[in-house]
């Protein structure tokens, strides 16, 4: 509950997947979950899905089969190959880097990932993950900064297009009335005479 005068209490922790046991994950997979392999450690395990991912990516086995029907001999695959992601974590073996395609950033990691294997992917290397996630974040930041004077910009820009376009209007209508009033000038001189008697008859 969060509202005034509460007592705020953190959630519960969930299960860190680097000090849980193999027999820990296997009693997930068959007595909590009632999910496929994948959705588990996404959510379970609050690896998400770019890890969860990885880990049947590296271990081979599928990531559809339901939790509570695999072998305890896959569950000890799993677990290992978590360990395998994660190891250079542990060890302090870092390699920070920026995940770009065409040119464009689309993920920050600590370590490298067979995801991001693809040579549609190029990889930007950092001294450290702070530095790489500055970098990643800034580029971000100018980008939303940059769409928001867009915006700004392309609303400004469009109500001088409705200025303008009313302008072109009125110089249109202008434009047609001197016309009319050329043709009426061009006839009362090429009548002059007739004209002339007419107002005479009528003073």
């Amino acid at each position: 509950v969060i509202k005034r005068g509460e007592i705020y209490t953190y959630p519960e922790g969930g299960i860190n997947p680097l000090e849980m046991t193999a027999d820990e994950l296997f009693e997930i997979f068959i007595r909590r979950s009632n999910r496929d392999l994948v959705r588990t450690l996404a959510a379970e395990l609050k690896l998400g899905n770019l890890y969860a991912e990885e880990v049947f990516l590296r271990c081979g086995v599928d990531k559809n089969l339901e939790a509570s029907s695999i072998s305890r001999e896959i569950s000890d695959l799993i677990y290992q190959t978590i360990h395998e992601i994660f190891d250079p974590i542990k060890r302090g073996k870092l390699k920070p880097h920026i995940v770009k395609k065409d040119g464009e950033p689309v993920d920050v990691l600590p370590m490298e990932l067979v995801s991001y294997e693809d040579e549609a992917f190029e990889k930007e290397y950092f001294d450290s993950f702070n530095k790489a996630l500055d970098a990643y974040y800034s580029k971000w930041c100018l980008l939303e900064g940059f769409e928001k004077v867009k915006i700004a910009a392309t609303q400004k820009l469009g109500r001088v297009e409705r200025i303008l376009n009313q302008q072109e209007k009125a110089i249109t209508k202008f434009q047609e009335e001197e016309s009319l009033c050329i043709q009426k000038g061009e006839l009362l001189y090429a009548n002059y005479n007739l004209v002339d008697e007419i107002l005479s008859a009528i003073r």
